[in-house]
């Protein structure tokens, strides 16, 4: 059984040129559905990075008109490179054209198919949703987390005993939160606390959570994990994906950054 990417984990998904509808209208519907999703404007160094993602889902807005570019070619070059064939491709346009489709669905077979796409349409929601669902892009886990560094992006304070007690966030996603007491301040498991404030690069969000368990860090600290309650729902849940894409894009910008491209004529 496929249970998303070859650990469980779930798929990457990428976007390549994201399309207008995309971009303004779709992005909140699939991080609300927790796929782990990123938008890519660099066809350069994306299939080198892919390399490292053998397993990830890739939308190719086929409707971008990049100097030098031709999609088709772009796709059959992905599906037959040993590298990258693993990538799951589907096509967004916002073309109707017929002979388009059977190009991309019959002679390039892409697996997730031709989605086209209208501005302000529950349909385009709909169809982008599915094709992610049938690459079962989410695998096992139940949301995104996202590593948030030094407490330099993402802190917290917790109200307990009439005092507040600062933290850092160590990761963070829209089921809750692992991060440590400054000094030396403890709790045990099993403790509610309903008054707690996350600062996420100068955003305050209050929630409610409970602590599920604490571990030793390799540093020796004690980290705490935090599951939000039943009250945490809606736009603080959004708002709590949103800022976990935007970790998660940074850290991929930069390693797409990262890449050297060869030399023009080199092997």
């Amino acid at each position: 059984m496929d249970t998303g990417g070859a650990d469980g984990r779930g798929r990457k998904v990428f976007f390549l040129h994201p399309h207008p509808v995309v971009r303004e209208e779709l992005l909140p519907s699939v991080l609300e559905s927790e796929y782990e999703t990123y938008l890519v404007d660099d066809h350069l160094r994306l299939p080198l990075l892919l390399r490292g993602f053998p397993d990830s889902v890739l939308f190719l807005n086929v409707d971008a008109e990049v100097k030098g570019v031709k999609w088709q070619d772009y796709a059959r070059s992905l599906a037959s490179s040993p590298e990258t064939a693993g990538v799951g491709i589907g096509v967004l346009s916002s073309s109707e054209d017929r002979e388009l489709m059977r190009i991309y669905l019959e002679e390039l077979a892409v697996p997730y198919g031709f989605i086209v796409l209208r501005a302000g349409t529950e349909e385009s929601r709909r169809s982008l949703l599915s094709g992610l669902k049938e690459a079962r892009a989410i695998g096992q886990r139940k949301s995104v987390r996202a590593r948030c560094g030094d407490g330099a992006l993402a802190s917290f304070n917790v109200k307990y005993g009439g005092r507040y007690h600062s933290g850092i966030v160590k990761d963070l996603s829209s089921a809750g939160f692992a991060g440590s007491f400054s000094n030396g301040f403890g709790l045990e498991t099993e403790t509610r606390l309903t008054d707690i404030q996350l600062k996420l690069r100068g955003r305050l969000i209050r929630v409610s959570a409970l602590i599920a368990l604490k571990r030793p860090s390799e540093e020796g600290e004690e980290i705490y994990v935090f599951l939000f309650d039943a009250t945490v729902t809606g736009e603080t849940k959004q708002k709590l994906r949103l800022f976990s894409h935007e970790l998660l894009q940074a850290e991929m910008d930069r390693k797409i950054g990262a890449i050297a491209l060869p030399r023009q004529g080199s092997p």
